[in-house]
């Protein structure tokens, strides 16, 4: 049978984090304290001493983030809209100017070379008169 994964508090976390700082005891000491695996100890108090600075942050001053605005996003969108309605018209152009065509030059070849279309013809399907029809070879034979 699983057991049910244990979760902590934010405050339980910093007060174990906080005991573990003060080193008054040693973590396998807080460890049997609380009850709580001696490596968690480890973690939660370097999570405490990396993110210490954020308590003392101003939390009035804005964020300057890196991310851009709707306004840009949705100026980018449009801008790639144009580039991809010009790239399909290019292309559009281009295949229409680039069909294949024959030649007088590349029916000789066609010709010469006996090249024939992959695709199946019509009436396929129908038996030819001329091919020998074979009876099963098994027929009169007794298993």
């Amino acid at each position: 049978m699983s057991t049910k994964r244990k979760t902590y508090s934010a405050a339980f976390k910093a007060k174990v984090a906080l005991a573990a700082q003060r080193q008054d005891k040693t973590i396998s000491q807080l460890a049997a304290q609380f009850k709580v695996h001696p490596i968690v100890i480890s973690r939660w108090k370097a999570q405490l001493l990396d993110n210490a600075e954020q308590v003392f942050q101003d939390k009035r001053a804005k964020k300057k983030s890196d991310d851009p605005t709707h306004d840009e996003l949705y100026q980018e969108i449009g801008r790639l809209k144009v580039e991809r309605s010009q790239e399909t018209e290019d292309r559009r152009k281009k295949s229409k100017s680039n069909s294949f065509l024959l030649t007088p030059v590349s029916l000789l070849l066609v010709q010469d070379l006996h090249i024939v279309a992959t695709y199946p013809k019509r009436r396929t399907t129908i038996p030819n008169s001329n091919h020998k029809k074979y009876p099963h070879l098994l027929r009169d034979i007794v298993i």
